[in-house]
């Protein structure tokens, strides 16, 4: 599965619509649906990444920071990783609390923990 060119608000409609296309495509070659999936991984991440790239540019920094759940899928954590990093930007991801709910349950009790604090002073 080939990455249609960059998604802007008015064409990522039709950018969905090219990897749908892709996809039928490759099931009516009888291509193996692993192969399917990883390749729609890798695009996916790939271009996720370039959207992150951009931001960064926009922003002046050089650091992307990745997290939530699809920080489990390693496979597109590591091809966002590579796009980052080819673009000579830092990349940055958690690895002492879990990407999913439980890092948004760590992060609510934080800001919790840290607003009683104020209204007890």
């Amino acid at each position: 599965i080939r990455r249609p060119p960059r998604s802007t608000p008015s064409n990522s409609s039709a950018a969905s619509d090219v990897y749908k296309r892709q996809v039928l495509d490759s099931l009516n070659d009888h291509k193996r649906g692993r192969d399917i999936a990883a390749s729609v991984q890798r695009a996916l991440a790939v271009g996720l990444a370039e959207i992150a790239v951009d931001q960064a540019r926009a922003a002046g920094t050089k650091k992307v920071l990745i997290s939530g759940g699809v920080s489990y899928n390693e496979s597109i954590v590591k091809f966002i990783r590579r796009t980052i990093e080819k673009n000579d930007l830092k990349f940055y991801t958690h690895f002492q609390v879990p990407p999913g709910d439980g890092g948004i349950s760590l992060g609510q009790s934080v800001i919790a923990a840290l607003t009683l604090d104020k209204k007890v002073k």
